[in-house]
Parts: C-alpha cells; structure tokens; sequence
C-alpha cells in the first residue's frame, strides 16, 4: 500500500518491503529495507529500477532514504500516529508516488474490532525535482480480517503527480508475524488501460538482532 500505517518495526528488528508493479507501459521492482535502530526510529534505505516505452533509453532508477517516528504508539482498538520524512534521488523525471527530492508526511492508524480492521490516513507533501514549492499528498486506506491471516486491503491516495488513484486486493501471512504476500489491482487518473496496474509483493520481517 502507498498508504502508510502508523507502525514502526519493532525494537531491533528489520524487514524487507518488496514489490513488482505491471501495467501497459512500464514495470517497477522496489525493495525498501528497513531496520528499528534506536526503539522509536525506523530507518529505511532502498530503491527501485524499472523499464517501459514510457521512459527515456527504456529504464530508470531511485533510491530512497527515509526516517519514521512514532508520537502515539499503536495499540489494539486505539489510534496511533507517527512522522516520516524522506529524500529521494531518481534518474528520470517520471511521474510516480514519492518519486520527489523531498517528502514528509504524518500516518495516522486506527484500530477497530480488536485489531481486525485498521483504517490508515496519511496527510503530508513533497516536493519535486525542478519545482521549490510543497505539493500536498493524501492517503485513506484500510485493512480488514476476512480469515486468521487474511485481509482485504484498499486505498486511495494522491501523490505527487496530483492525480487520485485507487488500488484493492488480498493479503496473507504466510509465517505470522514473518512473511506477508499481497496482490493488488489499481489505477490513476481516467479509468482506462494505460492508467491501470497489478502489484505482487512480499513482506520479510526478522527475528531481534539485539
């Protein structure tokens, strides 16, 4: 999900957010990785390459470095909320979520029905390349238990490009608490078949290294 929860990674501990994104014109491949370095400080370092018609010599790149924090820690059927802020350096100018020099944004999470439905809202800016001014972003997604490790997950959200977009679809624990898939369908802007994409991804988290 673009929508970001209000959760960090627990205290010394890591994970690993990878995805591929397909639709007519191009394909992404991101892998964020991220490690709780300090108990209340997430620290995120990745990237992503893509190819497509759409971009110029047919590829690009990014990485991005990001911090998040936690003001109000989550808890079952209470509300959370954080900060993140993040800088990315990309190779193309392409128009795609966070794809900016400079973001922030505060996630806030709600849970409901002990913890079988989580509301997420995320309100932020970021600021692009060749621009000095702030573009506001906008996230509202949710979560919702449909068997022990299985959940419907929608979203829609504005980012950068200042287009709405949706994406919904289906994720599972494989190992609880270890290994998450999820695949989603979407699409930006008008409902046609350029806009539209399938995302497959995997979550890996890790045992405490300290």
């Amino acid at each position: 999900m673009i929508t970001d929860d209000a959760r960090i990674v627990d205290e010394g501990s890591c994970q690993v957010e990878s995805w591929a994104k397909f639709n007519q014109n191009i394909n992404e491949y991101w892998a964020l990785p991220s490690c709780n370095i300090g108990g209340n400080f997430e620290l995120t370092v990745g990237g992503a390459k893509a190819h497509g018609d759409t971009v110029d010599g047919g590829h690009w790149g990014l990485v991005q470095v990001q911090g998040k924090t936690l003001l109000r820690a989550p808890k079952t059927n209470d509300w959370s909320v954080g900060l993140a802020v993040g800088h990315v350096k990309n190779e193309a100018n392409l128009i795609s979520p966070r794809m900016n020099d400079h973001y922030f944004y505060i996630p806030w999470t709600q849970s409901l029905r002990n913890d079988g439905l989580f509301i997420h809202v995320n309100v932020g800016a970021s600021q692009k390349n060749d621009e000095k001014k702030y573009i506001p972003t906008a996230g509202l997604g949710m979560e919702y238990q449909i068997a022990p490790n299985s959940y419907l997950i929608a979203e829609g959200f504005q980012d950068s490009s200042e287009k709405l977009a949706f994406q919904g679809g289906v994720r599972h624990w494989l190992i609880p608490q270890r290994a998450q898939i999820d695949m989603t369908i979407g699409n930006k802007g008008e409902w046609d078949r350029n806009n539209r994409w399938i995302s497959i991804g995997i979550r890996l988290l890790s045992p405490k290294w300290h």
